[in-house]
């Protein structure tokens, strides 16, 4: 197959930079070339800091134990898990400081951080039991390898630790910093914020089980060719999830609702309470008619990682109209490739970036997937990868994308959903 040049396709949005996919061209004639599926917060997170307010204050010594207003963390068990739940204000320079303290059977933690506009939450560091420092928001920003969501303010901010299985993770006390900025990015005196941390005890990160429920959204509920079609894409996850040694239990339900804009960008109440009505251990995917506002993308996840409580980002959103194609039928080839977007998508949900951005010059910081510079040694090296940042598609069909590399497994076997 012939494969067209791809472009950049930029979401220059201030508060939401969620993992996306949009068609090729050949797929559903749009733009005359391939999009990239996904927009990381490298970009995003770059744009935020403008005159690199933050930034400056970073590297000016802000990483001092200085101690958070309000709080203490209220104590719950939730699906297995414990839950630490605290309303905190940050100090005089913008930070909120404390330390979790994690039991020796846990395994990882999902912490996310909401604030109210218009200011934003990122995490500004992370030291683990033995002082090593593990995560430097300073660093972050300035290395073109992503890890995580984390250190790039925004509204809902999640990290899940550890990332990889080269991650330090042990029994003992971690220091946590977490930043409040503004919409000019000046650190926040005062400023509050609700942290939520989940804490999972897995005794095998080589496999797990993932909960999710899919939300058939308003008119999209009772069509007999989209419940068909979905659940075939549904046993395609399955099958990609599989060397991973992740099972994926699926549930369904409906929501009236039809419009769902991108999470972060005007329905956040809307993705609040289809959330809520769910568990802490349960990924949502909504299938609805169309994304608004982004009418060409095949689907977008919540952040990278997605939060498990509660939230405006809480969900993986996907478009019928774009998956099914101009005649609104799905085709085997478009089941397969639905399955695979949901596969894509969800992934970004639990910690995946793409490995490398349309750029070319943007990856993710994993050993194993190559460090191609070039559209066409790319699409050689990596053209197959499940989290490639674009579809390979002609004129009659698209190529599958199926490969999923140790080290992805190991991100994806972390996250705390997975379990």
């Amino acid at each position: 197959m012939t494969k067209k040049s791809s472009v950049e396709t930029e979401a220059r949005r201030e508060t939401s930079d969620e993992g996306w996919r949009q068609p090729s061209a050949d797929h559903d004639n749009v733009d005359g070339a391939q999009h990239p599926r996904s927009v990381s917060r490298f970009v995003i997170g770059a744009l935020a800091k403008g005159g690199n307010t933050v930034l400056q204050r970073l590297t000016c010594g802000v990483f001092l134990i200085l101690g958070a207003c309000g709080g203490p963390f209220n104590e719950e068990t939730v699906e297995g898990m414990r839950k630490l739940t605290g309303h905190f204000r940050s100090t005089k320079d913008g930070i909120v400081d404390f330390k979790l303290k994690v039991d020796k059977e846990e395994t990882a933690f999902l912490m996310t951080v909401t604030t109210d506009a218009p200011n934003y939450g990122y995490t500004d560091y992370l030291q683990g039991p033995k002082k090593a420092e593990l995560l430097d928001a300073a660093e972050e920003w300035n290395s073109p390898k992503m890890r995580t969501s984390a250190p790039f303010p925004a509204d809902v901010m999640t990290l899940n630790w550890p990332i990889t299985g080269e991650d330090e993770f042990e029994k003992g006390k971690f220091h946590i910093d977490v930043g409040i900025v503004d919409h000019s990015d000046s650190m926040v005196k005062r400023g509050p914020c609700k942290i939520e941390i989940l804490l999972k005890e897995d005794s095998d990160l080589e496999e797990g089980t993932l909960k999710a429920t899919i939300f058939y959204a308003g008119s999209v509920d009772g069509d007999a060719n989209i419940a068909t079609a979905t659940q075939a894409a549904v046993e395609r996850w399955r099958t990609l999830y599989e060397p991973a040694g992740i099972e994926v239990e699926v549930e369904y339900d409906s929501w009236d609702e039809d419009r769902f804009d991108p999470p972060g960008m005007g329905t956040e109440e809307q993705y609040e309470n289809l959330s809520a009505s769910t568990t802490d251990r349960t990924v949502n995917i909504i299938i609805a008619p169309s994304i608004q506002l982004w009418d060409e993308i095949y689907g977008i996840a919540g952040d990278i990682p997605g939060p498990l409580v509660s939230s405006s980002r809480s969900a993986v959103l996907l478009s019928v109209e774009v998956s099914a194609g101009p005649d609104g039928y799905f085709n085997a080839m478009e089941e397969r490739l639905f399955g695979e977007t949901i596969a894509h998508e969800t992934a970004h949900f639990l910690g995946l970036f793409h490995p490398v951005e349309t750029t070319w010059d943007t990856w993710d910081a994993l050993e194993d997937t190559p460090g191609c510079t070039t559209e066409s040694e790319c699409l050689i090296e990596m053209g197959d990868h499940l989290m490639f940042p674009f579809p390979l598609c002609g004129p009659q069909t698209c190529e599958p994308q199926t490969v999923i590399t140790d080290s992805q497994i190991e991100v994806l076997n972390r996250y705390v959903g997975v379990d």
